[in-house]
């Protein structure tokens, strides 16, 4: 499909502001880099260490404050905050308007071990047609501490063809979920490869429940919204090509989701409300941040704690947690320690950072049971008592019918979005997404 430039590069003015540079090669790399000027130059200063300097890269955000010559480096500047979905977004529409056969996104702080990270890349993706994932994993020093994954965000390469064919990434998410909606889509055409031959290096991924309830800021909020509407997408996407089984585990997804949400999180309005207005396929309401607050209770020395670690041991106030397990065995072994935990006579559980980082997954639910004394010296607890909880569960299961009602309806509202963003249809979705950001420029002062 041949689209002409100005049904559309009249948006991206109102989004971005050239500061420097200019195009040289036929690859950009995207790095939104926000604020994080300390992150982006030390990516930078490792890929000047690439073995080919055959790319550009694109900086969205505040620019390095180091020199990198050996980079060509182009610099756009935000016109209003992009958040995570409009800065790779709006970077991978960026990139395909300058005309550029191959575009990878990265996370400023995603960094590039290999030094052939590129080149691989780019071969592969040209001669396959297919988005190209690298392995992502983190560092514990100079050892690799957990495997990631492959993720488009951190050093995926798209050729100009896929996005031709598939679309691009959905920005209108603002932040969130625009990486795992591009990447669900793709394999859905069987678009994606895999190469485990080249890494990158991205922090531990760590679930914290009690860090996200004490966070000010909107990214948890928008990150919980965006996967409910990521999930309602998908599967609006997969009827479209007959894919059942798909279209129902992504309702599933939505579903679980917003059950998940309305169980552990029902004395967070602040965070509640966006779900459900995801549920509904409500995204135009821009988030300002979390005014609800994580209640805290004063430890008496009555008070008997039960410790919780990674590891193993003998200590008869702890329960350990044992590293390495997975699947059936994993499963089995945490389903015993909550009944050692539910069991205690102890009135508050006591965690350090290390458990959080193995185990953080299960934080609601032991917060459900027992208060818990974090690392920072506070213990956190639910202001609800044992009868408030039991009218949650009530609520929640009646929340859950009325979702799986809600969920077809929305999937067929899908159908009525200018979705998924093609060449066919970018125009009208930056001029939506220019009017969001505005909006939320407003509302942060």
């Amino acid at each position: 499909m041949v689209v002409k430039m100005n049904d559309y590069s009249e948006e991206l003015p109102k989004l971005i502001t050239l500061v420097s540079g200019a195009k040289k090669n036929d690859c950009a790399l995207v790095i939104p880099s926000a604020d994080a000027v300390e992150w982006l130059d030390k990516h930078l200063s490792m890929l000047e260490k690439q073995t080919t300097d055959r790319f550009d890269t694109i900086v969205i955000g505040k620019p390095p404050a180091q020199s990198h010559p050996k980079l060509n480096l182009i610099i756009f500047s935000e016109n209003y905050p992009l958040g995570s979905s409009g800065g790779f977004g709006i970077g991978q529409v960026l990139a395909y308007s300058m005309g550029y056969e191959y575009i990878v996104n990265s996370d400023v702080d995603c960094l590039p071990v290999s030094t052939d990270l590129i080149a691989k890349l780019k071969g592969r993706a040209g001669a396959e047609q297919k988005i190209v994932l690298p392995l992502s994993v983190s560092f514990r020093g100079d050892k690799i501490d957990q495997i990631g994954g492959y993720v488009i965000n951190q050093y995926g390469i798209c050729t100009r063809r896929i996005l031709e064919e598939n679309g691009f990434l959905y920005f209108n998410f603002f932040k969130g979920s625009e990486d795992f909606e591009f990447g669900q889509r793709c394999l859905m055409e069987n678009k994606v490869a895999f190469e485990d031959g080249v890494t990158v290096s991205h922090k531990n991924r760590i679930f914290d429940y009690i860090a996200l309830l004490k966070f000010r800021g909107n990214k948890h909020i928008y990150y919980k919204r965006s996967l409910v509407a990521a999930n309602i997408l998908l599967a609006s996407y997969a009827l479209r090509k007959i894919r059942l089984f798909s279209a129902f585990r992504y309702a599933f997804g939505a579903w679980f989701e917003v059950l998940k949400t309305q169980l552990f999180y029902f004395e967070y309005p602040d965070i509640t409300g966006p779900v459900y207005e995801a549920l509904f396929l409500d995204l135009g309401r821009a988030i300002k941040g979390n005014n609800s607050k994580i209640w805290t209770i004063a430890q008496t020395p009555q008070m008997k704690r039960l410790s919780l670690r990674s590891g193993s041991g003998a200590d008869a106030q702890t329960v350990f947690f044992a590293k390495g397990k997975a699947g059936a065995s994993a499963t089995v072994q945490v389903a015993s320690n909550l009944a050692k935990i539910i069991s205690s006579k102890a009135d508050y559980l006591e965690v350090d950072n290390e458990f959080i980082g193995q185990e953080g997954g299960i934080l609601p639910v032991l917060m459900f049971f027992k208060p818990i004394e974090y690392f920072d010296g506070s213990t956190y607890a639910w202001k609800a008592g044992w009868i408030g909880k039991a009218a949650n569960i009530v609520f929640t299961a009646a929340m859950s019918l009325f979702a799986i009602f809600v969920i077809p309806f929305s999937i067929c509202k899908a159908f009525t979005l200018k979705y998924p963003t093609r060449l066919e249809n970018l125009g009208g979705n930056l001029e939506e997404f220019a009017k969001y950001v505005e909006q939320f420029g407003r509302l942060q002062g």
